[in-house]
Formats: structure tokens, sequence, C-alpha cells
């Protein structure tokens, strides 16, 4: 039986730095070339995120139920979601909450997540038994999207024990709640993580996706040591489990489509212990595809057929595992164009010691891990990293990067040194397809240490740039408030779409001064978060952008000219 903690399955720090000129030339080699140099913004400020919860008015104390135990539920703790559950254009804030372990059978004494209404004005309400989303138990990922096109915001909560899913019951119920999770046949009572709302067959009905962990039985949990020091066994230790697909019936029900679309089949993709989830069509083919980040296992690829099935491509595609071939512990993923060719990225976070991928999308699902080659090195290997974004913090145009990072291991130090339990969050700032750490400088709010886990991005005050919400495991959030100052221009867009009000999977192509971006509207991402629907463009000093097109979730196109910059642009279907 294995004592202590994970495995080391990169190796240890020293050896993995020798390999790192190794590693670099096979990440740089048999690859496509880029051609197309890109400059930055005409005013390239510093960063400035400042921390702003307390100010803000949320009380909000997160709990992972531990009780000296160390049972591995604890270890993944929560994500956080952005939702304008309202429809008032302000993002509201959900938070996920944990519940001292085993569960009791009484879960009202659990602590409840929280909702958190945004005011307009820089200050939160809560609201959260007014609206019926207490969702009591051990909350870990959510997920929003209007899976029966009513018009509002619907929330789908993953946990251990039992998930929920809330009916948003519109303006005339006041945006309340109500929990339909065995009448719309959604009621998985594994340990799941991440959730995400996609019309993966393209119907108009937007179908759910649950990422699933492992098996846990309490009676024979115990922890594992490490040099006498007590902490979390591995994940290996645990048997895990598939994830779930439902396929939304169109009458406010859900069919349980696992086995038969091939997400739970065995031996081939098998069973894995889900995390973060990214859906995105990364061959461009209009059709959804879905990225599985996995804990100690290869990653899934998910490429969809077209006749309501789906292939895992990811060892195929070169996005399965890390760039020394071992498989990796991964937690969050994201997907973005950081080098601006028309086609979607990958960044994947990862374990202590492992390096975060950076998945270049090389064309007809081939993808590199870039990594070492674009700046990504030494600095992610202390850390473990959870929710993460690629975004344009600065509105040059473009994709800087985010990640937060914070140890599972309360005692890590006692045993090795080269890393720590609170650690500091990480900001890199994007510069010719490359990424350069800019997190001293960040802004006030980048400084404190803490053991962070789900990140969610958005504008939450409306003011033109993005913002960061964070979960810190066992302690309050986090509220970093963009106040970069500069001279950049920006563009937002909301979509709706004729089936789909939120337009989930919607593609928007943005052109300004010569130069074109992309992105997609999505429901989940990150580390099991929830993130701002609307889709945000930093144009550097352009003053307009010259034209947009949307390519809608059915595969219908509509091209909108000469947006005016520095607001948001309403787009109907």
């Amino acid at each position: 039986m294995m004592t202590g903690n994970r495995p080391p399955q990169s190796g240890c720090v020293q050896t993995f730095k020798a390999s790192l000129a190794v590693l670099l030339l096979l990440s740089t080699t048999g690859c496509k070339e880029d051609t197309n140099k890109t400059v930055r913004g005409k005013d390239a400020s510093s960063a400035r995120f400042l921390e702003k919860s307390a100010e803000a008015g949320i009380t909000f104390q997160h709990t992972d139920g531990s009780t000296g135990e160390y049972y591995i539920v604890e270890t993944l703790a929560s994500g956080v979601g952005l939702i304008d559950f309202n429809n008032d254009g302000h993002l509201d804030i959900y938070f996920l909450n944990g519940c001292p372990l085993p569960p009791p059978e009484d879960l009202a004494s659990c602590p409840p997540n929280a909702l958190y209404r945004n005011r307009g004005d820089g200050t939160f309400e809560d609201v959260t038994r007014q609206k019926g989303l207490e969702a009591r138990g051990f909350s870990i990922g959510c997920g929003a999207g209007d899976y029966d096109s009513d018009g509002d915001l619907d929330i789908y909560v993953a946990g251990f024990g039992r998930n929920y899913l809330y009916r948003n019951n519109g303006a005339k119920e006041g945006f309340s709640f109500t929990e339909v999770t065995s009448e719309a046949g959604v009621d998985d009572t594994r340990f799941s993580a991440g959730a995400c709302f996609l019309d993966y067959d393209r119907d108009g009905h937007l179908d759910l996706y649950v990422s699933n962990y492992c098996e846990v039985d309490f009676a024979s949990s115990k922890p594992c040591f490490n040099n006498n020091t007590p902490g979390y066994c591995a994940p290996g230790q645990y048997t895990p489990v598939h994830d779930s697909l439902f396929r939304n019936n169109g009458d406010g029900t859900f069919e349980d489509v696992s086995k038969r679309s091939g997400i739970a089949r065995d031996p081939e993709p098998g069973p894995k212990w889900g995390m973060g989830i990214a859906v995105c069509d990364f061959n461009n083919d209009g059709w959804p595809d879905i990225y599985l980040a996995n804990d100690v296992s290869d990653n899934f690829l998910f490429e969809n057929q077209k006749d309501g099935t789906f292939k895992n491509i990811a060892t195929e595609a070169m996005a399965a595992v890390g760039l020394d071939g071992a498989e990796q512990g991964s937690m969050g993923v994201d997907a973005g164009d950081f080098d601006g060719d028309g086609s979607f990225d990958l960044v994947v976070t990862n374990y202590h010691k492992q390096l975060n991928a950076l998945y270049r999308n090389e064309g007809k699902f081939g993808f590199s891990d870039q990594a070492l080659s674009r700046g990504l090195g030494d600095s992610t290997l202390p850390m473990v990293s959870w929710g993460t974004r690629l975004l344009d913090y600065d509105n040059d145009g473009q994709l800087d990067l985010f990640i937060a990072n914070g140890h599972l291991e309360d005692q890590i130090d006692r045993y090795d040194q080269s890393s720590e339990y609170r650690q500091r969050n990480q900001l890199y700032r994007g510069e010719n397809k490359r990424f350069t750490e800019i997190t001293k400088g960040g802004g006030s709010g980048l400084r404190e240490k803490l053991s962070s886990r789900g990140a969610a991005f958005g504008d939450i005050d409306n003011d033109g740039d993005i913002d960061i919400v964070i979960c810190n495991s066992r302690e309050r959030p986090s509220l970093l408030i963009n106040e970069t100052s500069n001279k950049n221009t920006w563009l937002s867009l909301k979509l709706k779409g004729k089936k789909d009000p939120y337009a989930l999977g919607a593609r928007a192509s943005v052109t300004a001064a010569g130069r074109t971006q992309v992105a997609e509207v999505r429901s989940g991402g990150s580390y099991v978060c929830q993130n701002d629907l609307r889709l945000h463009f930093g144009l550097a000093g352009s003053k307009k952008a010259e034209k947009v097109i949307i390519r809608w979730p059915g595969g219908n196109s509509s091209t909108f000219e000469n947006l005016e910059t520095n607001r948001e642009h309403l787009l109907k279907e």
C-alpha cells in the first residue's frame, strides 16, 4: 500500500528542470509556424487588481468540512458562479459551500451556499434564503443555462452526496428558484465535481454534462502518511466513476445518455477522476466538443460525431498528457485563441511539480503543448493550480492568463519545502503570443497567499474590463476588481438566440483595425465555475469594430458592422 500522499508522477523538481531544455525543443518542433507577429495596444499599462470583498458587503465563509480525518472530498473545495439571475444587467455571485463529513442525515445542519445580488453600486446583498438557493450539502461545482428556454438562467449544482437542479421562476415570481432535480431526472448521487449546459445534438434544447470523481467509503477511509505526517491519500487509491451526459427531452425532463453517447463506455474511454470541463468547437465544424481535465489520469477530448455520440481522441490529438508523456493531476481548463489564428487553444492546470499545459490548436484536431516555449515554465512548478482563464485584462487585444493556486495538503511544508499550503495566485501578461508573469506588479489583490480553488471571470462592475471572484478553501472569498487604467477600448457582446435565449455555443468573430478575434458563449469552465456569459473583447485603440460575425448554435450566421466600442451590444438572432 502506498504511504504518504500523491505519487511523484513527474519526478522531483530537480529532475524536471534538468529536462527543460529537451522539452523546450520538443514543444517547438513539429508545429505550424507563427507567421503573423502581433504588437501590444497603444497603452500597455500595468495590471491593478484590488481585493474588495469586505467593501462590497460579502461575508460568505467557505468550509471544506475538514475534521482532521483527511477525507478526499475535502480537497476539491468549491467553485463559484457569476450569474445574472434576475436579468438586470449586473453579475450576481453564487458561492458554493462544503459540509462536515461524513454528511449528516439532515443536511439542514450544513452551511448553505450563498447567492449575492449585485446592487450595481459596488455592493452586494445576500438573497440566498429569499431566492431558495441554499443547496445544503457538499457543493463543489456549478453551471448555468436556460434549460427550459423561458428567458432566465437556471443553475445546476454538482457535489458530493447529491446534486441540485434549480429552475429559475422568472420575473413573475421575483426570480426565485425551485429545486426540480428529481422530477427533471438529473438526480445523480455520485461524487460529482463540475457541470455545464450545452446543446450537443443541436436540437435547440440545452443538455447537461456532469463530471464525476470517485467512489468514497467513509467507513474504510484513513489518512495516508508522509514522514509521519497525516494527509490525503492519492486519488489513484479510490475507484473512479464515469461522467454523466443528460439529454434534454424538451419537456422539462432529461434522459441519461451517458453510455449511448460514448461518454461512459468501457473499456474506452473508461472512468476517470473528472474535474474541469471546457465545451468548445475545437475543429470549427459548428458542433460542440468537450474537453475534460481528469485528475491523476489522461484527459479526455470528446469529438462530437454529429449523430448523438462522442469519440475520445485526446491521445491522437496530443492533448491527453503532459510534455513528458506522463499523466497529470489536472484540475481546471479554459479554451481561448491565445495566438490569434482563429482556432481555440487550451490551457490546463495541474498539480504540484507538474507544468500547466498550454495546448496550441494546430488544426484538424491536432495539439502541441507549448507551455515551455510560450513562457509557462518554472513559475508553475511549485503550485497546485485550479481555476484559470485566458482573458484580456488590459484590453490590448491580446489574451493574458490568470491561474488560481493553493495546495490541498495543509501540512505540506512539514515534509516538502518546495511548496506551501497557501500560495499566490498568478497573472501572466500576453505579448506576441508569449506569456510573462507579472503577479508582483498586479495590484494588492494578488499579494495575499491563500489556498484558492475555483475562479470565475466577468465584468462585475460593468466598467469594461474583466474582474475575478475566487473561492478560497476554508476562508472568505476574494473579489478582485480590475482597476487597470489605460485608454484601450473594448467591446462587450450579449447574444440572444431564437431557441436558446443565451445562445450557448454561439461563436463571435470580431474584426477591428484589421485584426480578428474569436470567442464562444459557454456554460461552466475554469475549475468547476460559471463565468460571465457575455463575450468581452479588448480592442486596443480601435474606435469601432468594423465587422462582427455571429455563428449561432443552430449553424446560421448574422453579420453586424461598425459597432461602437466601449459599450455592451445586444445582438439577436
